[in-house]
């Protein structure tokens, strides 16, 4: 396993956070990501120890930029006597770019995804923003150098998604995991934000109606 790892400032309550992404290089799967104010050996750790958890895989190589953060980071959450030790890629200037250009190109869709926005308000709504933006690229976004197919898809990750949303269905999908042993009704919709009227600020909620519209 081939990952690259990268950050970059994205606007966040009126102050610049930093936002942290780990690729798997062959399948572009995003592994993991992180929102910190700084970027510190702690939360390069704190992102290591998502990818090591969601993956249960300890990566061959790690391409980064020049923080020496990542160095410690990766020696505390992957080193090892039993298993081969990580390599640990580093490089700076217009050559990280080249060598991280996997990442780099992802980070400029979010950046263009985010600029009607004009930075994020709250640190709440940008973790759901940004988990959103996880899942989509992931499991929704067909990938061109992955021959039209998601990254999910390149994992062997597969959904039969039954409606043109794929949202719906991964939605659903987590209702009845999150519900296990608790009997749904076969019909049921779901409503995933509401509209406050009096301050016209959205929400996101998760409510379960049956078909007769009477809340679960």
């Amino acid at each position: 396993f081939k990952w690259h790892v990268d950050e970059t400032m994205i606007k966040c309550e009126g102050e610049y956070k930093w936002f942290w992404e780990v690729i798997d290089e062959k399948t572009k799967f995003m592994v993991a990501t992180l929102l910190s104010e700084e970027r510190t050996i702690e939360e390069a750790i704190k992102l290591f120890k998502q990818s090591k958890e969601r993956t249960l895989v300890k990566p061959d190589v790690i391409v980064s930029d020049g923080l020496a953060a990542y160095e410690e980071a990766i020696k505390k959450v992957f080193l090892s006597w039993r298993i081969p030790h990580t390599t640990h890629i580093s490089s700076v200037g217009l050559k990280a770019r080249q060598t991280n250009n996997v990442i780099e190109r992802l980070h400029g869709t979010l950046k263009d995804r985010l600029k009607p926005l004009r930075g994020l308000k709250k640190t709440y709504s940008a973790n759901a923003i940004l988990s959103g933006w996880f899942v989509h690229y992931n499991f929704l976004r067909p990938h061109e150098t992955l021959d039209g197919v998601t990254p999910a898809e390149a994992c062997g990750i597969k959904f039969n998604f039954t409606h043109k949303n794929g949202w719906f269905d991964l939605i659903d999908r987590s209702i009845k995991m999150n519900y296990e042993g608790i009997e749904l009704p076969k019909d049921y919709d779901i409503l995933i934000k509401q509209r406050n009227v009096r301050t016209n600020e959205w929400k996101f909620v998760l409510k379960i109606f049956d078909k007769n519209g009477k809340e679960v």
